[in-house]
């Protein structure tokens, strides 16, 4: 108690949840974090933890939905879990063994990825971020081209062959999301401004 990496990220997670509670839908906006988290740091937190300026939260999904909101963080986990879905229905297909030992290992690896998430941001930093997005890019592309051969060029979806209520839904969302992202691009710039003028 009181020292050690796991008593700082207990007291980082328990800021960080205060900073989520008064944004809990829209976030801070995108690299905002270290902008906001002090003013909802717990009493005494930079004498329990000298760590200084703290630039992330320690924890992948507080951070994603300190900055994003719970909406960003339901995105980022759908995408997740689309991924998950396909990899897992294509290695219980009949595919051939050694696509599916490759699918495994780069799911394990993503697994790995979102492991490490909960205790620290590496998924922020360029190495690992790298890696984790070209293991999904990668996984999506073996299952693409290993169903491609067998799919009937007349089966495959398109936005013209999606129903009229669908479209609309799928238009909503592109809105949503860009309506977001330009949301959490101002507040952004704004703590920006703010922060540079406080340090002048």
């Amino acid at each position: 108690p009181g020292e050690g990496s796991l008593f700082y990220r207990l007291k980082i997670w328990e800021s960080t949840l205060n900073l989520i509670r008064h944004n809990f839908f829209f976030g801070t906006g995108l690299g905002t974090f270290q902008i906001y988290f002090p003013q909802y740091a717990v009493q005494d937190f930079y004498k329990l933890v000298p760590i200084g300026n703290l630039l992330h939260s320690e924890n992948e999904y507080l951070e994603i939905w300190s900055e994003s909101g719970i909406i960003g963080l339901v995105l980022f986990l759908w995408i997740i879990s689309g991924v998950f879905y396909l990899a897992l229905k294509f290695i219980n297909s009949k595919a051939e063994i050694k696509q599916r030992i490759i699918a495994t290992g780069l799911l394990t690896g993503i697994s790995a990825g979102l492991v490490q998430g909960l205790v620290c941001v590496s998924l922020r930093w360029t190495g690992p971020d790298f890696f984790f997005w070209l293991s999904i890019s990668l996984l999506m592309a073996l299952i693409s081209y290993s169903e491609k051969s067998g799919r009937d060029e007349s089966n495959s979806l398109s936005l013209k062959k999606l129903p009229g209520g669908l479209k609309v839904i799928l238009y909503v969302l592109i809105a949503t999301f860009t309506a977001l992202f330009g949301i959490w691009q101002i507040k952004g710039y704004s703590a920006n401004i703010y922060l540079a003028r406080a340090q002048a």
